[in-house]
């Protein structure tokens, strides 16, 4: 009768890929992690436009609309 731990390395002899991660394991952890970073940027991003835009928005305004007066004035003379 063989003990617990024969079995185990009799086990992992046959099936040796239980022991060490593929490499196709690691690209695709590395992909994930890009992913994942990926998805950070873009919701941080998101996140900084919505609170911005209103303030850009009228600063865009207001260059507009001193840009158009100075234009108008110019056109009188």
């Amino acid at each position: 009768m063989t003990t617990w731990i024969q079995s185990q390395l009799i086990f992992r002899h046959r099936n040796p890929s239980l022991d060490f991660p593929s490499l196709k394991d690691q690209r695709g952890q590395g992909l994930t992690e890009y992913l994942v970073l990926i998805l950070l940027i873009a919701v941080l991003s998101i996140a900084a436009v919505r609170s911005l835009g209103g303030t850009i928005r009228s600063k865009i305004q207001l260059a507009q609309r001193h840009i158009n007066s100075d234009v108008s004035l110019e056109d009188r003379d």
